[in-house]
């Protein structure tokens, strides 16, 4: 062996674990960044050489630089990802919806049968002034109480459209950030180079959307992502990537009108996925505002639709103090959708007590019929269940039954979602912490491992110190 060939793999000692010190600082400080995955050099011997018909070694060299990484736990915790982001979705929503709907339902049902409570006192004492004004009170605090309920149902569904607006806008960041990736992915891998925090970043771009879409997200042979829905069409696609849009559309199915539709567009073309995303928080968002608040906000249209038709028609048949019949003591109604919204108290009745009917004439100052009348409607069952339109003749709810029934279906809607949330996301964060096992920094490690390499740079310099006394004793020689 020359002695060129001691000093060449002295030089190549240091420089590969100079190297290996560099991965192992880059390691250290990364230690508390998240989702950073633990680097690691591969150092490989060079080919031997062969002289005076001896192999002898060729050195060694930092061959690459790999992050210890597994992709079956990035893909299980992707798939899990996607369960928890609808989950979270629908957890806050129901929460939400279970605080409004509990208080001001509860406050419907007490103020209903107030209604009927007063309506059944003003039986007692027809003739009574003071009884006539305190159910043209109750009345219009049932109606307040129905309206109210209604806008608050609105309003959610409102907050869920901008909520699901804003979650697309910042899912079609994150997809061209993800084409950005794949872009210097190849670049980098093309240079030779370990485009290791890349890989990182677009690890955490991919949890994120699948959390926030629940899309399939694939890898080619070039390590490329693809993200797709699955027979709809592609959200990413290398560097290509197709932007989500959302609209307001008619109602269609549970969907209620006026409520954002999310597209995927491609090229001058697009694809309605509203009804295929079920998973992530989109879908979350949809099935909350489709699937809970729209048949709970429906069926109180129904209760009110039926309150208002069934007191008026038992009203319209008497005549008040001032000698007028026919008059409905709620604002008509000409259908049930809506109805929450709309009811109201008569104003001729609420601007003059004396137009509320208590009786079928007013020649007889005890006549009660029409309120005793009005007040038996409270025991009457109108609707069919919650969650259907009301059936004539084969009801199975009263009106306050069926007002606590719509309370109770959203109360056992959360509280079996935060059940499933809460055993979701122990299961995320089980596989992170395994994730954070295989890849994340140890300090220990890191220190021993720094030792080591430390240890092999200082006797590759002496091995340089070496090769160079000797060159010197063979020139002595001369």
């Amino acid at each position: 062996m020359a002695i060129t060939d001691i000093l060449e793999m002295g030089r190549q000692g240091m420089m590969a674990n100079r190297q290996a010190l560099q991965t192992t600082a880059q390691n250290v400080a990364n230690a508390n960044t998240p989702d950073y995955s633990r680097q690691k050099p591969v150092m490989e011997a060079h080919e031997q050489s062969v002289h005076g018909g001896t192999r002898v070694g060729g050195g060694v060299e930092v061959k690459k630089v790999i992050r210890v990484h597994d992709q079956f736990i990035q893909n299980h915790l992707l798939e899990e990802s996607k369960a928890l982001g609808q989950l979270k979705s629908r957890s806050d929503g129901l929460r939400l919806l279970e605080g409004i709907i509990g208080e001001q339902g509860t406050d419907l049902g007490n103020l209903m049968t107030k209604f009927f409570n007063d309506v059944r006192e003003l039986s007692v004492n027809p003739g009574t002034a003071s009884s006539r004004a305190v159910v043209s009170e109750s009345a219009d605090a049932v109606a307040f109480a129905f309206r109210r309920l209604s806008d608050s149902l609105s309003t959610i569904q409102k907050d869920i459209d901008t909520q699901i607006e804003h979650t697309v806008l910042t899912t079609n960041s994150m997809a061209k950030e993800l084409a950005e990736m794949n872009i210097g992915i190849v670049r980098a891998q093309a240079m030779g180079q370990s485009p290791n925090e890349l890989l990182d970043r677009r690890d955490v771009l991919e949890r994120q959307i699948t959390e926030k879409l629940g899309y399939e997200i694939l890898h080619d042979e070039r390590n490329l992502a693809t993200v797709i829905a699955p027979g709809v069409g592609v959200l990413v696609q290398g560097e290509r990537v197709n932007e989500l849009r959302v609209r307001r559309t008619p109602e269609e199915g549970q969907k209620g009108p006026g409520a954002l539709d999310v597209f995927l567009g491609d090229g001058n073309s697009e694809h309605r996925l509203t009804k295929s995303i079920s998973q992530g928080e989109i879908g979350g968002l949809i099935s909350v505002r489709d699937a809970i608040i729209n048949p709970a906000a429906e069926h109180l249209d129904q209760v009110a639709y039926q309150f208002a038709q069934s007191v008026n028609q038992a009203h319209r048949q008497g005549m008040g103090m001032d000698g007028t019949s026919g008059r409905d003591l709620f604002t008509e109604a000409f259908e049930a959708s809506g109805s929450a919204g709309r009811i109201a108290l008569n104003q001729d009745i609420k601007n003059n007590n004396l137009a509320l009917a208590v009786g079928y004439g007013v020649e007889d100052p005890s006549d009660n019929r029409v309120a005793l009348e009005m007040s038996d409607i409270q025991s009457k069952a109108l609707l069919s269940n919650a969650l259907t339109s009301p059936s004539e003749g084969d009801g199975r709810y009263t009106l306050g039954e069926s007002i606590n029934e719509i309370i109770g279906t959203v109360g056992v809607h959360t509280q079996r979602t935060n059940q499933m949330f809460d055993h979701q996301k122990a299961i995320v964060d089980q596989l992170d912490n395994y994730r954070q096992s295989v890849s994340g920094v140890s300090l220990e490690e890191e220190a021993i491992q720094m030792m080591q390499f430390q240890t092999a740079f200082n006797a590759a310099s002496k091995m340089i110190r070496v090769g160079d006394e000797l060159l010197e004793e063979v020139l002595k020689l001369r």
